[in-house]
This record gives C-alpha cells, structure tokens and sequence, in this order.
C-alpha cells in the first residue's frame, strides 16, 4: 500500500476512536479514587510494556497471520517479485488488505479494550 493508505488507515480509526470516547459515559467513582502520586509518571514502563511488549506483538501476529493465509501467497515467497505476474500482484495487493484489515481490527479492539477499567461493555 502507499503511504496515503497507510495514512488513512490510521487517521480512520483515530477518528473512530476518539468519537468513541466522546461519547462514552463517565465512570461513576472516577472522582472517588486517590490520585497518583506526583512522583509516578503518566507514561511508565508497565504501560510501554504492555502496549509494545504485549499487545503490539500480540497484534503484529495476528496481522501477519492473516497476511499468510490468503490464498496464493505462499506461492510468491518462491518467486522474485520483478518476475510476479499480474495474477501474483493481485494475490500480493489482497494479502496486503488483509493485513491492513488485521490491523485496523486491532486498533479497534485496542480502543474497546481500554476505554475504562470498572464498567462493562455490556451494561
């Protein structure tokens, strides 16, 4: 994919994110709870951890999973790509958009999956 589409993918669910957000509810005892410590930092190595250490690889597989079962792509790891027929850059394109799907599957996934801690989606 070019670099437009790469950019679209993610300013697209950026957006479906942030609308999402805005329009949830607030969490009822949000305003009960101790605030952090000044010392603590905001961004720390728990959450580098788990956005980067775990989800991000979790995500990556799941992407490059869905890259290698679209059928034919096996097919082209045994074929330089200036010698692909037309057919096999078409296999190559689908394999790309599944991934690309994969992907913004996971952003949205992410962005469910972290917008509160106490309430449930379904309530």
């Amino acid at each position: 994919l070019k670099v437009t589409h790469v950019l679209l993918v993610d300013i697209g669910t950026d957006i479906v994110t942030a609308i999402a957000y805005a329009v949830q509810a607030s969490e009822a005892d949000l305003m009960h709870s101790v605030p952090r410590p000044m010392s603590e930092r905001l961004v720390g190595w728990r959450v580098l951890m788990y956005s980067y250490g775990y989800f991000g690889w979790m995500q990556m597989a799941c992407c490059w999973a869905t890259f290698f079962l679209v059928p034919g792509i096996q097919d082209l790891m045994s074929v330089p790509a200036d010698e692909w027929t037309a057919e096999e850059r078409l296999v190559d394109v689908q394999g790309m958009t599944a991934y690309y799907w994969a992907l913004v599957a996971g952003q949205l996934a992410a962005a469910v999956c972290t917008t509160t801690k106490s309430q449930s989606l379904f309530s």
